[in-house]
């Protein structure tokens, strides 16, 4: 009977694999294509794994063959040898590039590297490598951040013993070599793991931050299969999209068939959760890169020596573009620009970063848009200047402009404009005060008064939804968050972005974005209605926009840092909210589990909006230098890296002395323009290492990292006798005064700021013009 039953196994077997069977005859034939990765198998490559296992590659018509590295194989020659290869690779892509290497830049996935070095604890700065064996590979060791870094510190590649890397961290443990070079999302969880201690030397930490997992191929692949390059690419950013969202099924892939390294399933989560935080997806379109980050890029490897002072610093050929859509236009349409001499159109003056009219001039997103339709139209579109909003509305009316950069339909507005499909779109928000609750519905705060643009399309679509709706109309944007501020109004409603850009200049910590409504800003193109012509062209160049243009206009306004955290305050509001609703479920459960639901919602949109609004500025107005609160993040990121890993740091305080009679004596217009000219001289008088931010009035405070006491006295010496020598235009030399304070074991960011503020106090005590150092030993 035994034979039997493997006869009837093996029947449905087969019976059960033939849709396989037939899919594999019929499907076409693959183009077989190499990608060659930068590192052993692990979760930094899983959207490529994703992209394979899930058919992707396979959809766009590539059969992708995934090789690990290999240390005996030179990357950037192996992809050059032959078409059909592709590669990941570190920032130093860049170098091959301006040295000739005929590569091209496909898609950046990691916006910071992971590579770091970790030394054994009695060494605490990067410059206490020369002379140590070093584990690491040449091509990793060799990397831009890691070069940079230790350029900054005046140590020499060859003054390091290289030692060949085993791919463990076993040797490091014991001792057997002084330092190793690893990758933060990895080799940190097998040394934390094994209780090892050491000191962490991160390039970021010391303002080193690069491109890493660089997707590239070959301009003779792109040249001769520009359709294979594409699609590989496209099929590549869609796996990875699907890895972030599905990690947990990525991994089981990577556990049962990328797993070379032996890693385990907490090592690959802690390394995901690393790797997310590296691609920034919240701030950064998958695979997005920027050319002003490359300019940055070759800038320190001509600094380093990698690239000749006179290299041109051209890009056009190593940056991968999508084609631009054919504008095809009718012979009539054709005929029609021929015999126009220039187009006109209106704009919004005040609403940024959208646009605004600045001395007659258009700016902002939209007027970057209008550039590339310029190109694409081949005729001047010429900005009729307006001083308000309502009054772009009459001069549309009037027919004084041909278009509207920026418009929403309503039925209003349609009496007099038709509308191109929409090429802006933003969530519509409420602004409010910090300390208002998080706004579930509307409905909540309609009988509150809610500011809005006078003449804005939200005003005639949320009357008509909302018919009880307050709403107070205002001229501007920046008006009615003042008045927000002021208390004059609950809030204000506009969109995330253009909310957003005005919290960040001028109301950090005063208003927030406290609720997110269904609408959206769907902003399209108004052309007056009497020119059927001119819409269906303006519909046809709206319609040609790549996501490769969109992506680098919109990067270039809403490149924003973001800080990590929660707004605890608001969380705890939230979690209180949740402990009554669940107290009153003990009697109501039925009653209120729609109150829950949206409870549950509210508290996910909070999460989601705090991180994507973690931070909405980092920089000071007036100076442009690191503001207080950006300030406050490195204090507590340098403290965090000196409590875990002893990567030692100093902090300066100063102030400008007598700082009160220069506003007195020639007013405060003529005292900013000496705040920002003093920025000016101390940055430019800074190592690149170090962190300058304006800390209140007339202080800066200054982080050293990698710096002892000493060496930043003397930076502070140095700095003083820099000011006092500085012309400032005010007819005598002015002078500063500074506290300097080293990190000790035990002491805080708050007892090292108050040490250093003493030793300013007594530098002004004993004359000004002097710096003085404190001891923070408690």
């Amino acid at each position: 009977m035994k034979p039997i039953f493997v006869a009837i196994f093996m029947f449905f077997l087969g019976f059960a694999n033939s849709d396989a069977i037939f899919a594999q005859t019929s499907e076409p034939d693959l183009e077989t294509v190499q990608l060659r990765l930068q590192w052993k198998h692990q979760f930094e490559f899983a959207g490529f794994y994703a992209a394979k296992e899930k058919g992707f590659y396979r959809e766009a018509g590539l059969d992708v063959d995934i090789l690990e590295f290999d240390g005996g194989v030179e990357t950037v020659g192996e992809v050059l040898a032959a078409e059909g290869r592709y590669a990941v690779g570190y920032s130093s892509l860049v170098n091959d590039y301006l040295s000739g290497k005929p590569v091209v830049l496909l898609a950046n996935i990691l916006k910071r590297s992971p590579v770091a070095i970790v030394a054994q604890p009695q060494i605490r700065s990067p410059r206490d490598l020369v002379g140590k064996r070093v584990m690491g590979v040449a091509e990793t060791i060799s990397t831009l951040a890691l070069s940079m870094m230790l350029e900054r510190f005046g140590v020499p590649f060859d003054t390091i013993q290289l030692v060949p890397p085993t791919y463990r961290v076993d040797e490091f443990v014991r001792g057997d070599v002084d330092a190793m070079v690893v990758f933060t999302s990895n080799e940190i969880f097998d040394l934390d793991r094994a209780g090892k201690r050491y000191t962490l030397l991160n390039p970021s930490v010391y303002g080193a931050e690069y491109y890493d997992v660089n997707l590239f191929t070959s301009r003779k692949e792109l040249d001769h299969h520009f359709s294979r390059a594409q699609r590989f690419r496209q099929a590549s950013l869609r796996g990875w999209e699907y890895a972030l969202q599905n990690e947990s099924e990525i991994i089981e892939l990577i556990l049962n068939k990328y797993n070379s390294q032996h890693k385990s399933r907490e090592s690959l989560l802690f390394e995901a959760a690393q790797i997310r935080s590296a691609m920034m997806p919240k701030v950064h379109p998958i695979g997005s890169f920027t050319e002003q980050r490359l300019q940055m890029i070759a800038g320190d490897l001509v600094q380093l020596g990698r690239v000749p002072a006179d290299t041109p610093l051209n890009f056009e050929s190593f940056i991968f573009q999508e084609p631009r859509q054919e504008l095809k236009l009718t012979e009539r349409e054709r005929r029609y620009l021929a015999e126009r001499k220039s187009i006109t159109y209106c704009a919004d003056p005040d609403w940024m970063p959208f646009e605004k009219i600045e001395n007659g001039v258009h700016k902002g997103m939209s007027a970057e848009f209008f550039k590339l339709f310029e190109q694409k139209l081949n005729i001047p579109l010429k900005l009729t200047p307006t001083r308000s909003w309502s009054e772009s509305l009459t001069f549309a009316k009037q027919r004084h402009c041909d278009l509207f950069s920026l418009a929403m339909p309503t039925p209003e507005r349609q009496v007099y404009m038709n509308f191109t499909p929409p090429y802006i779109r933003y969530p519509l928000v409420i602004a409010t005060r910090s300390d208002t609750m998080f706004i579930l519905e509307l409905e909540s705060v309609m009988d509150r008064p809610l500011g809005i643009v006078r003449g804005y399309a939200f005003v005639e679509l949320l009357k008509r939804k909302y018919p009880g709706i307050n709403l107070v109309e205002v001229e501007t944007l920046a008006d009615g968050l003042e008045m927000v501020a002021n208390g004059e109004l609950f809030g204000f409603i506009d969109s995330l972005g253009a909310a957003g850009y005005q919290i960040q200049r001028r109301h950090i910590g005063e208003l927030k974005i406290a609720g997110k409504f269904d609408e959206n800003w769907e902003l399209g193109i108004g052309v007056r209605n009497d020119d059927p012509i001119l819409l269906g062209i303006l519909s046809k160049v709206v319609a040609t926009i790549t996501p490769d243009e969109r992506r680098d206009i919109e990067s270039h306004w809403f490149s924003i840092s973001y800080q990590q955290g929660l707004d605890y305050r608001l969380f705890m509001q939230i979690m209180a909210v949740a402990l009554a609703i669940g107290l009153m479920l003990l009697y109501h459960l039925f009653t209120q589990r729609s109150a829950m639901r949206k409870l549950r919602a509210a508290h996910a949109e909070v999460r989601e909006k705090s991180k994507e609004l973690e931070s909405l500025s980092i920089t000071d107005k007036l100076t442009g230098l690191n503001n207080r609160l950006k300030l406050d993040e490195d204090l507590g990121r340098y403290a965090d890296h000196f409590s875990r890993y002893g990567n030692i740091y100093s902090v300066m305080l100063l102030d400008i002395d007598y700082f009160k009679k220069v506003n007195d004596v020639f007013g405060h217009m003529e005292g900013d323009r000496v705040l920002k000219d003093a920025a000016s001289l101390l940055t430019h008088c800074l190592r690149k290492s170090d962190i300058i931010g304006r800390w209140g009035g007339e202080e800066f405070l200054i982080i050293c990292p990698g710096t002892a006491l000493n060496e930043c006295m003397s930076l502070a010496e140095k700095l003083r006798q820099r000011f006092q020598q500085h012309d400032f235009g005010l007819g005598a030399p002015q002078s500063i005064s500074l506290g300097v304070a080293q990190c000790e074991q035990g002491v805080g960011s708050d007892d090292l700021l108050s040490a250093a503020d003493a030793a300013l106090y007594r530098a002004k005590q004993g004359g000004r013009n002097r710096a003085c150092a404190a001891s923070v030993s408690l």
